[in-house]
Protein backbone atom coordinates (compact mmCIF):
# COMPACT_ATOMS: atom_id res chain seq x y z
CA UNK A 1 0.00 0.00 0.00
CA UNK A 2 0.99 3.62 -0.37
CA UNK A 3 -0.26 6.69 1.48
CA UNK A 4 0.44 10.24 0.36
CA UNK A 5 -0.76 13.79 0.78
CA UNK A 6 -2.77 15.63 -1.82
CA UNK A 7 -2.34 19.41 -2.01
CA UNK A 8 -4.93 21.37 -4.00
CA UNK A 9 -5.79 18.26 -6.02
CA UNK A 10 -2.15 17.35 -6.73
CA UNK A 11 -0.78 14.13 -5.21
CA UNK A 12 2.68 14.67 -3.71
CA UNK A 13 5.36 12.55 -5.45
CA UNK A 14 2.75 10.36 -7.15
CA UNK A 15 5.14 8.76 -9.65
CA UNK A 16 7.53 7.75 -6.86
CA UNK A 17 4.70 6.23 -4.83
CA UNK A 18 3.43 4.28 -7.83
CA UNK A 19 6.96 2.97 -8.51
CA UNK A 20 7.28 1.86 -4.88
CA UNK A 21 3.88 0.13 -5.07
CA UNK A 22 5.00 -1.70 -8.21
CA UNK A 23 8.21 -2.82 -6.47
CA UNK A 24 6.21 -4.12 -3.50
CA UNK A 25 3.86 -5.99 -5.81
CA UNK A 26 6.82 -7.60 -7.58
CA UNK A 27 8.45 -8.56 -4.27
CA UNK A 28 5.23 -10.29 -3.23
CA UNK A 29 5.04 -12.11 -6.58
CA UNK A 30 1.60 -10.65 -7.37
CA UNK A 31 0.50 -9.91 -10.91
CA UNK A 32 1.99 -6.57 -11.97
CA UNK A 33 -0.06 -3.43 -12.38
CA UNK A 34 0.65 -0.71 -14.95
CA UNK A 35 1.57 2.73 -13.66
CA UNK A 36 -0.92 4.27 -16.10
CA UNK A 37 -3.74 2.19 -14.62
CA UNK A 38 -2.94 3.39 -11.10
CA UNK A 39 -2.65 6.97 -12.37
CA UNK A 40 -6.08 6.78 -14.02
CA UNK A 41 -7.62 5.37 -10.84
CA UNK A 42 -6.13 8.23 -8.82
CA UNK A 43 -7.28 10.87 -11.33
CA UNK A 44 -10.89 9.72 -10.97
CA UNK A 45 -10.73 10.38 -7.20
CA UNK A 46 -9.15 13.82 -7.16
CA UNK A 47 -11.50 16.69 -6.40
CA UNK A 48 -9.15 19.68 -6.35
CA UNK A 49 -8.82 19.85 -2.58
CA UNK A 50 -6.39 18.67 0.07
CA UNK A 51 -6.53 15.17 1.46
CA UNK A 52 -4.90 11.82 2.06
CA UNK A 53 -4.66 9.39 -0.83
CA UNK A 54 -4.18 5.67 -0.25
CA UNK A 55 -3.82 3.00 -2.87
CA UNK A 56 -3.12 -0.67 -2.44
CA UNK A 57 -3.07 -3.98 -4.27
CA UNK A 58 -5.50 -6.73 -3.33
CA UNK A 59 -5.30 -10.26 -4.70
CA UNK A 60 -7.42 -9.13 -7.64
CA UNK A 61 -7.22 -5.38 -8.13
CA UNK A 62 -5.80 -2.01 -7.16
CA UNK A 63 -7.97 0.03 -4.81
CA UNK A 64 -7.66 3.76 -4.05
CA UNK A 65 -9.31 6.01 -1.49
CA UNK A 66 -9.19 9.76 -0.92
CA UNK A 67 -10.09 11.08 2.51
CA UNK A 68 -10.13 14.49 4.13
CA UNK A 69 -7.21 15.56 6.28
CA UNK A 70 -7.61 15.03 9.99
CA UNK A 71 -8.51 18.39 11.56
CA UNK A 72 -5.17 18.71 13.39
CA UNK A 73 -3.25 18.19 10.12
CA UNK A 74 -5.35 20.76 8.30
CA UNK A 75 -4.64 23.35 11.03
CA UNK A 76 -0.87 22.78 10.83
CA UNK A 77 -0.69 23.68 7.13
Amino acid sequence: FETLRVYAGRPFLLDEHIARLQASIAALALDPVAAADVGELVERLLDGGDGVLRFYRTSFDVVATLTELPSEAARSR
